[in-house]
């Protein structure tokens, strides 16, 4: 799996696991996120969203089993 750079406000990077179908969303915040049992159509179908944070807010957020991989990065003073 290798990251996928984005143009979005809210999300930094995405990757999928085609076979497993996990996909990781790294936000802006640095916090990692995957999410299980995500189809191969939505990931197309989130990459060709004009806006990827709408994507993930109308069609991921408390849709799919989540987990933390990573918390949010600590801003420097």
């Amino acid at each position: 799996m290798s990251w996928v750079l984005l143009k979005s406000t809210v999300l930094r990077a995405v990757r999928y696991a085609q076979e497993k179908q996990l996909l990781d969303l790294e936000f802006r915040s640095g916090a990692v996120y995957r999410y299980s049992h995500f189809p191969l159509n939505q990931y197309g179908d989130l990459l060709a969203a004009d806006s990827h944070g709408e994507y993930f807010n109308q069609h991921i957020l408390n849709r799919f089993p989540v987990e933390q991989l990573r918390p949010p990065l600590r801003k420097r003073a």
